[in-house]
């Protein structure tokens, strides 16, 4: 039984829920039309209700009620549509309505005479309809299609003269319907079930190779192009709306000499933890990259200068008095940087970058551990 339902509305488990809200809009527009159908239909059998119940003063009022109902009530379930936004509220309305009309069509088919045979083929449409114009869930879509059946072979067997070939024909083309409407229906909605997974798998894929297109792999901060674009990026803001930013440019101390006394495996953890220690303390719009080796930058959109240097500052102390476990050693790490603010004497962000790696040499060169600005 468990194979049989997976093989009717084989489920996505957790991104069931997305693809269901993913398809809504379109559920939508496939259940009007199906109400479409409906109305011109019944519309479409008006002139034949006139025909076969000419002369029955009670069966022919009541068989146009019963049209006029069936219109009302469909065009209004159209208008209710509007207001549906989960698939739970979609499924349990949609339900509704369709158990509506297929009950009412089969009290418009008890209203005809005994020897009048037509409505089957419309039950045989309908039960069609149901399986494949109506999206919601497998058992809503087959519950309303047995109660369809259902009250075809009662009005059948019990409202309409006997003839072998009616009783016969009839519920062999019932069964085979259901047959074709329930593998049509699983086929279909399985397929886009599976190309909304497809598509879904895709979406992650392209965002896993965005991350390793733009994310340092070893410390988590951005790289070295993605960096330099998002400088440029910040560096038109500010020639277009003058809103300016900062930059800080930093170099572990003594880098070569972890890697020579302790590892190059010490050496990344170093950078590793600087970073961290960079990203935990950036706000939500300033950017950490990683442009070579052990040099690293800092980001800083919507800043001063003097906020700046108080920010590298805070940095510095930070990483100076936090040693950084590594290969059963704390080492004691520290870093030099040069810090500026975009200028209007730049032309591009690479004019604040090389300005900020000249502080960067001259914090270097003065004694390392320091901020020049």
């Amino acid at each position: 039984m468990r194979l049989f339902f997976e093989w009717t509305e084989r489920q996505l488990g957790e991104l069931e829920a997305e693809y269901r809200q993913h398809y809504l809009a379109a559920d939508i527009n496939q259940t009007r039309m199906f109400i479409a159908i409906v109305v011109l239909a019944n519309l479409a059998f008006i002139p034949i209700d006139l025909s076969v119940l000419q002369g029955q003063p009670l069966l022919l009022p009541f068989a146009l009620i019963l049209r006029g109902f069936m219109i009302s009530c469909s065009i209004g379930f159209a208008f209710l549509l509007r207001r549906i936004h989960t698939p739970a509220r979609y499924d349990q309305l949609v339900f509704g309505y369709t158990l509506i009309i297929v009950i009412a069509q089969g009290i418009s088919a008890a209203t005809r005479p005994a020897s009048y045979y037509g409505t089957f083929t419309f039950d045989i449409i309908l039960i069609l309809y149901i399986y494949l114009l109506i999206p919601n869930t497998w058992l809503y879509r087959t519950i309303c299609a047995v109660i369809a059946s259902i009250i075809s072979l009662v009005t059948l067997f019990l409202m309409r003269e006997p003839s072998l070939l009616y009783t016969t024909s009839i519920p062999v083309a019932i069964f085979g319907i259901h047959l074709i409407g329930l593998s049509s229906s699983a086929r279909s909605y399985n397929y886009r079930r599976q190309e909304y997974q497809a598509i879904h798998t895709a979406e992650l894929l392209n965002q896993r190779l965005t991350i390793l297109a733009e994310i340092d792999s070893l410390t988590g901060a951005f790289n070295r192009r993605k960096f330099l674009e998002l400088g440029a990026d910040e560096f038109q803001r500010y020639q277009r709306y003058g809103h300016r930013f900062a930059l800080m440019l930093a170099d572990v101390d003594l880098f070569k000499r972890i890697n020579d006394q302790y590892g190059h495996a010490a050496g990344d953890v170093v950078l590793t933890a600087l970073v961290q220690t960079m990203l935990t303390s950036r706000r939500a719009n300033d950017a950490v990259g990683r442009l070579g080796g052990e040099e690293f930058a800092l980001l800083l959109p919507e800043t001063t200068l003097s906020a700046a240097v108080q920010v590298a500052e805070r940095l510095r102390l930070q990483v100076q008095d936090s040693p950084i476990a590594a290969e059963q050693q704390s080492l004691s790490v520290t870093f030099s940087a040069g810090v500026v603010e975009c200028s209007p004497d730049d032309h591009s962000f690479m004019d604040v970058l090389r300005r900020a790696d000249q502080l960067l040499y001259q914090a270097k060169a003065g004694g390392r551990n320091c901020i020049k600005s």
